[in-house]
């Protein structure tokens, strides 16, 4: 049978809380469903609750220095990415509103800013 010990429930919300801090910081990623599937919802919602009582800080410390490590890590790799990679990525964000383009539905106001997303885009790179 395994024994789960201690060190093994830190880590595991440690982990857990830096998946939550970065979902935080990622566009269209929920924070609140990324912590609710991870089991610590309630958690988050006790700390923000009772921020100023020291004993609920305390019980928490580990929720919150991880989010706090995986929201700045995903500030800097997001940043990296986006200083690197800036024609990439204006170009994704170009697919995916000419995907969201809906050809059902056609009227002068999406031609008209379709048309000056791209020339936004070709112009910025």
């Amino acid at each position: 049978m395994y024994k789960i010990y201690k060190g093994e429930i830190k880590l595991k919300r440690l982990f857990n809380a830096i998946l939550i801090g970065i979902s935080y910081v990622i566009p269209g990623v929920c924070s609140s469903t990324t912590a609710n599937s991870l089991g610590e919802y309630q958690n988050i919602l006790e700390v923000t609750g009772n921020f100023y009582r020291l004993n609920v800080l305390k019980k928490h410390l580990i929720l919150i220095l991880g989010i706090l490590i995986g929201g700045l890590l995903s500030v800097i790799c997001l940043s990296l990415i986006v200083n690197n990679y800036i024609c990439i990525i204006l170009s994704i964000f170009l697919g995916l509103n000419i995907a969201l383009f809906k050809f059902n539905y056609v009227n002068v106001n999406s031609i008209i800013f379709t048309l000056l997303g791209i020339i936004v885009v070709v112009v910025l790179t």
